[in-house]
C-alpha cells in the first residue's frame, strides 16, 4: 500500500523515513485561494466558506497571489504536505490551531474565531 493511499496516524511504515508523510489529498482536504503574502512569508489564504488559513510559505516557494492550494484542515500544530495547484508544486505547510479563523464570525466574538469542525465543511 503506497503512502498516498494511507490515512494519516494509521499504523504502518513510511518510505521515506525521515521525512513528512505524504498528505493522502484526496481525503478530508481543502482547497484554499491564496488572498494574502507578507515579507516575512505570511500566507493567508481562504476557503470557498469563508474560513482563513494564515500559515508560513516555505522559502523558496512558487505560491503567488491567486494560487490555489489544496491543504488538510484537520492537521494542526505539526507539518503537514500540501500542494499548490497552480503550480502542482508539493510543500509542507504547519497550519498552528490559533492560525484557523472563521471570518463570518464578528470581530467582537471574542479572542477565538476557530471554526468548529462542522463549520469548517459548512457551504
Amino acid at each position: 500500500m503506497s503512502n498516498r493511499s494511507r490515512i494519516r496516524g494509521l499504523p504502518g511504515r513510511l518510505s521515506n523515513p525521515g521525512q513528512v508523510p505524504y498528505l493522502a489529498l484526496d481525503l478530508k482536504t481543502m482547497i484554499v485561494r491564496v488572498q494574502a503574502l507578507r515579507a516575512e512569508g505570511a500566507c493567508e489564504a481562504l476557503s470557498a466558506n469563508d474560513i482563513l488559513f494564515v500559515f508560513t510559505a516555505p522559502a523558496g516557494s512558487t505560491i503567488r497571489l491567486g494560487h490555489e492550494v489544496e491543504l488538510d484542515p484537520l492537521v494542526r500544530d505539526r507539518p503537514q504536505k500540501a500542494r499548490d495547484v497552480s503550480t502542482g508544486v508539493e510543500f509542507t505547510l504547519v497550519l498552528k490551531d490559533n492560525n484557523i479563523h472563521d471570518i463570518r464570525l464578528p470581530s467582537g466574538h471574542g479572542t477565538c474565531r476557530t471554526p468548529s469542525e462542522a463549520r469548517l465543511w459548512a457551504a
